[in-house]
């Protein structure tokens, strides 16, 4: 459902996942429940999540064929960080969880 193409496209799957993310009524009862755990399952390589969500992001950049003047997989790795913050907004700065805030920022990222 997302158009677009290259950087563009990137921005928009990633803000619409992260939409996706926020929104979901499990999600937002864990996080409220059990946010620290969340956080440190959700952001460790040893439980698995953080290095499949670093590798769809590299996934994605390579496919979009977007231009970068850093290692993509650092790159991806730096987005996934952007999703979680903007995730854990509350938890951290006790702010209502925006993707749409993380959205100029990842246009930032991807120029």
């Amino acid at each position: 459902e997302v158009r677009g193409r290259g950087a563009e496209r990137v921005v928009a799957i990633v803000t619409r996942f992260l939409e996706v993310v926020i929104s979901n009524p499990g999600m937002q009862r864990w996080l409220a429940d059990e946010g620290e755990l969340a956080m440190r399952l959700l952001t460790r390589s040893d439980r698995g999540f953080q290095p499949r969500l670093i590798d769809w992001v590299e996934r994605l950049l390579e496919r979009e064929e977007v231009e970068l003047d850093a290692d993509r997989r650092e790159v991806a790795y730096v987005i996934v960080r952007v999703i979680e913050s903007y995730t854990y907004l509350d938890l951290i700065l006790g702010e209502r969880p925006d993707a749409r805030r993380a959205e100029p920022i990842l246009r930032l990222l991807l120029r």
